[in-house]
């Protein structure tokens, strides 16, 4: 898979990457959905966070 340039790059073996899905979906009670509803939340608000440091 290739990357842009302001595609941010991970820095998480394969089996880091599973362990985290796993341990959001288990912090969900088991629901993947409900995991990715929270993930999606966190990461707007982390961009609501940079946008608010970019504009200084």
């Amino acid at each position: 898979m290739s990357h842009t340039a302001t595609e941010p790059q991970l820095d998480r073996s394969a089996g880091d990457l599973e362990l985290a899905a796993d341990e959001a979906k288990a912090a969900s009670g088991g629901d993947a959905r409900e995991a990715v509803k929270a993930l999606l939340v966190a990461n707007a608000s982390l961009e609501r966070e940079v946008a608010l440091w970019l504009q200084r």
